[in-house]
C-alpha cells in the first residue's frame, strides 16, 4: 500500500511540473508577423533631415531645412529668408544617384519638385553633411557656405 501511495504521489507531482504546451503554429506565425511589421514600420518611417543657411543674393541668407522621407521617396523643404519674414514650403520626390566624379560610392540626392528645370542636387559629404551642387551638378567653388547639416 505504501508503494502505491508513493507512486500516486510521485505521478501527481510529475503531472503538476509539466511544461506549458508549445504555442500553436498559427500563434507563432501571428507573433512573427507582428514583429516583422514593427521592424518594417521602423525601417520605412526613417527620415533624414538636414538644415543650414544657404547664400542669398539680396538678404543675409536662407535658412533651409530639407527632410528626406524614405518610405515614399518624398522630401519636404522649408526655406526662410532672413530679415524678410518670408517662408517657402516645397514638397516633391527625390532619388539618389550612386557615384560622383571619381568616387563610385558617393551618394547624390536629386530633388524634383515637378517644376521644369528646377531639379537640384546635393552631394552627401558624410553622414552629417550634404553639399548643394550647381545646376549642372558641379561643386560650387566659392567661399560661401552651401552645406546643410544633419538635424538630430
Amino acid at each position: 500500500m505504501k508503494i502505491n501511495s508513493c507512486l500516486i504521489l510521485f505521478l501527481m507531482l510529475c503531472s503538476s511540473c509539466q511544461q506549458k504546451p508549445e504555442a500553436s503554429a498559427e500563434s507563432k506565425i501571428a507573433n512573427d508577423s507582428n514583429q516583422t511589421k514593427r521592424n518594417n514600420d521602423a525601417v520605412f518611417k526613417y527620415v533624414e533631415a538636414f538644415k543650414g543657411t544657404l547664400p542669398c543674393a539680396d538678404c543675409p541668407g536662407i535658412v533651409t531645412e530639407i527632410t528626406f522621407i524614405n518610405d515614399n521617396l518624398l522630401y519636404h523643404e522649408t526655406d526662410t529668408y532672413m530679415e524678410r519674414n518670408v517662408t517657402n514650403q516645397l514638397t516633391g520626390s527625390y532619388t539618389t544617384d550612386r557615384g560622383y566624379k571619381e568616387d563610385d560610392d558617393a551618394t547624390v540626392y536629386v530633388l524634383d519638385d515637378d517644376k521644369r528645370g528646377h531639379e537640384r542636387r546635393f552631394l552627401k559629404l558624410n553622414d552629417s553633411t550634404i553639399l548643394m551642387l550647381d545646376g549642372k551638378g558641379e561643386i560650387i567653388h566659392t567661399t560661401l557656405n552651401y552645406q546643410l547639416y544633419r538635424v538630430k
